[in-house]
């Protein structure tokens, strides 16, 4: 009798250790595959005539990303995005054609709060590498471009768990000037600084994106 008292002692903790890590709720890693849509425009504050002819454009982001649930109801997730953004220019135009690309490599720190079963909702900032740039069919040399290399912004979004993968949309904007102030930046071959020689614009885009998760949810 006292053997079998011992044994049920013994495998009383190992029961409740097994149940704890099962819960969905612990502490959990995860990571996957994500891919999606971007409509691209520019914000800023200098000339509005300037920037009134540019139209939105639609791309396209893909990547990866790791989530850490540290907490019941709470994650941190971060990810790398090669992610493409950009402008029409409807009143500048060359014969390479009257779009102009921006693709960055992204990497964004979220922090993701779980109000309800199967909806996310986060925010957090980011970092973006310039990898990139064209007008139209015609690469641009990024060393001459004037176009800032390492932009700094932030992320905001919410997400939808449907079985394994995960529908969402988010904010994505910058902080910093596309163009530094005083670098001969080109548009189509015409100098912004000319065209609005006060300005500051930056990059705003609205994603759309579905997220495969490649761990057990």
């Amino acid at each position: 009798m006292n053997s079998i008292l011992l044994f049920a002692g013994l495998l009383g903790p190992l029961a409740t250790h097994g149940t704890a890590t099962s819960d969905p709720t612990v502490k959990r890693f995860s990571f996957g595959l994500e891919g999606g849509l971007n409509y691209c425009n520019l914000q800023g504050s200098g000339n509005r005539t300037f920037l009134g002819a540019f139209n939105s454009v639609s791309t396209f982001q893909v990547g990866s990303y790791g989530c850490y649930r540290f907490a019941p109801g709470f994650a941190v997730q971060t990810g790398l995005y090669y992610s493409r953004k950009g402008v029409e220019n409807q009143d500048f135009q060359t014969p390479a054609g009257p779009d102009t690309r921006f693709d960055y490599l992204t990497l964004p720190v979220l922090l993701m709060a779980m109000p309800i079963e199967r909806l996310n909702v986060y925010a957090g900032p980011q970092v973006a590498v310039l990898v990139g740039a064209r007008n139209g069919s015609q690469s641009l040399e990024l060393q001459q471009s004037g176009y800032r290399r390492l932009d700094v912004g932030a992320m905001a979004g919410a997400e939808v768990r449907l079985g394994p993968t995960w529908l969402g949309a988010r904010c994505d904007l910058s902080f910093l000037a596309l163009n530094p102030t005083g670098t001969a930046v080109t548009q189509n071959g015409q100098p912004i600084q000319v065209l609005a020689p006060s300005n500051s614009y930056r990059n705003q885009v609205l994603q759309a994106y579905l997220k495969l998760c490649l761990t057990r949810q």
